[in-house]
């Protein structure tokens, strides 16, 4: 009899505090009677403000161009899984073909950083000096900037050692 009426109250309390819990539950934000522009595309429903919709646009642009976008991630997958074995030629190949999907500005900089990164891997300080010179002259962000500036200064100094042992 004991045991019947502690489960019964320590199923009142849940059930208080559940109850409670949920009357106290409210939406963190009602939806904008604003959402006017609404479209689908490919089972995908796309929609935003009045104002956003250039942004929209952007995206669609974007959406009808998936399969680059798919073959551009397809190759950095894989150039990624040749720098984790340390194969740094093969890694080089993908990140070079992955650069003939990457369309706009943003892309191709992100594409370009790892491949001047992998080329300075590989030990191609000629390589990777020629697209940190790419990339430091399509940024105007400081601390990107101080970043590639670091990267040419160690390339240059390990193309310094180089010299100074041949000789």
């Amino acid at each position: 009899m004991r045991n019947i009426i502690r489960i019964a109250i320590i199923s009142a309390i849940f059930l208080g505090l559940l109850l409670f819990g949920i009357s106290k539950y409210k939406p963190i934000r009602k939806p904008d009677k604003k959402l006017i522009h609404v479209t689908t595309t490919d089972n995908m429903l796309i929609g935003g403000l009045a104002s956003d919709k250039e942004k929209i646009e952007s995206f669609k642009k974007d959406f009808e161009r998936k399969d680059d976008f798919n073959k551009l991630w397809e190759q950095l997958d894989i150039s990624n899984d040749f720098r984790k074995k340390g194969d740094y030629e093969k890694a080089i190949f993908y990140r070079e073909k992955a650069l003939e999907f990457a369309k706009g500005q943003g892309e191709c900089f992100q594409v370009r950083m790892g491949l001047a990164k992998l080329y300075e891997m590989a030990k191609h300080y000629d390589l990777a000096l020629e697209e940190y010179n790419w990339l430091l002259n399509n940024t105007k962000r400081p601390d990107v900037i101080k970043e590639l500036m670091e990267s040419r200064e160690r390339i240059e100094k390990v193309k310094a050692q180089t010299v100074n042992q041949i000789k």
